[in-house]
C-alpha cells in the first residue's frame, strides 16, 4: 500500500470516521483500514519498513501488461485468464546443466545402480573421488606496489573487504586494489573420500595435466589402490568416480584390472 494512502486513512482515523466511511470514501476495504489503524497504533508511524535484501527486478504484472498489449486485450482480461482459467503461477526459470539424450540414459543406469548400493547398505563403503583446481588469487596491497605480495597482505573479498579513507583518496598512493591477471597461479588438488575416511591430498605438480597415463600410472596404483586395501582390508567396496574424460577413458577400467589384487570389489 502507498504510504499517502495510509496517510490519509490515519488521518481521517484521527478526525474520528467510522472504518466503513472510509472504506468506501477511498475504494479501499474495511480490512484495509483496519490494519492500517492497528499497525499505526503498534508502531507510532506510517513509514514504510525497511526491506532486505536486492529490490525486485522483475514485476509479473508488468509482463502482463505486455503481453496484454500484444494481444489487444485488456491487462485485467489477461490477468483474469492467466490466474483462473489457465491457472498458471510465475516461477524463476532455474539453472541446470545441459544433458543429451545419451547423457541422461546414461546418468539414469547409473543412478539404479547406486540406489541399489544404497538399498543394500553398502553406501559407507562407497569411495567418491574428485579432483579441483585452486586458483591462486592476489592479494589487496597499495596502487604503488600493486606487483609485489606485502608481508600483511590478506585475500580480497570483493563482498566483504573494505578499506577507510578520506574522501578523494580512493586514487591515491595510500588506496588499495585487488589486481587480477588473465592467467593466475593455480594448483590441482585430488582425493578421495568415504564415509570413514579419506586418502591423502594429492597436488598435482606445476604444468602436469591429469590424463588417462598420469591417472592410470601415477594415481589409481601408488596412491588411491594401496589407501583402499589397507583401509577397507576384507570389505566389500565400491569404487565412484565423477566420470570425467579422464575417469570415462577406456584404458582406465583396463588399468583398474590391472590392480585387482588391491581392489576388493569395483
Amino acid at each position: 500500500m502507498p504510504k499517502a494512502l495510509r496517510t490519509v486513512i490515519i488521518h481521517l482515523h484521527e478526525l474520528e470516521d467510522k472504518h466503513i466511511a472510509i472504506a468506501k470514501k477511498l475504494c479501499v476495504t474495511r480490512i484495509t483500514v483496519h490494519r492500517t489503524v492497528k499497525r499505526c497504533q503498534e508502531l507510532a508511524t506510517v513509514e514504510d519498513h525497511p526491506r532486505s535484501g536486492r529490490p525486485r527486478s522483475v514485476k509479473t504484472s508488468r509482463i502482463q501488461k505486455m503481453m496484454a498489449s500484444d494481444q489487444t486485450i485488456s491487462p485485467t482480461s489477461m490477468r483474469g485468464i492467466v490466474k483462473h482459467e489457465l491457472r498458471f503461477y510465475p516461477y524463476k526459470i532455474c539453472r541446470a546443466h545441459m544433458l543429451t539424450e545419451k547423457m541422461k540414459v546414461n546418468r539414469y543406469e547409473k543412478s539404479k545402480k547406486l540406489v541399489s548400493i544404497v538399498q543394500q547398505g553398502r553406501a559407507p563403503n562407497v569411495l567418491f573421488t574428485d579432483e579441483k583446481i585452486f586458483t591462486v588469487n592476489s592479494t589487496c596491497v597499495p596502487i604503488q606496489a600493486r606487483t609485489i605480495r606485502t608481508p600483511n597482505g590478506t585475500t580480497c573479498n570483493s563482498q566483504n573487504s573494505r578499506q577507510l579513507l578520506q574522501r578523494g583518496h580512493q586514487r591515491s598512493e595510500k588506496a588499495s586494489v585487488n589486481s587480477r591477471s588473465h592467467f593466475p597461479s593455480s594448483v590441482m588438488v585430488w582425493t578421495d573420500i568415504t564415509a570413514s575416511g579419506k586418502t591423502p591430498l594429492v597436488f598435482v605438480e606445476k604444468k602436469v595435466t591429469i590424463n588417462t597415463k598420469y591417472y592410470s600410472d601415477e594415481i589409481l596404483p601408488k596412491i588411491m589402490a594401496p589407501w583402499a586395501s589397507k583401509h577397507f582390508r576384507s570389505q566389500n567396496w565400491t569404487f565412484q568416480q565423477d566420470w570425467a574424460p579422464t575417469h570415462g577413458s577406456k584404458a582406465t577400467p583396463n588399468q583398474m584390472y590391472t590392480y585387482r589384487k588391491y581392489l576388493c570389489n569395483t
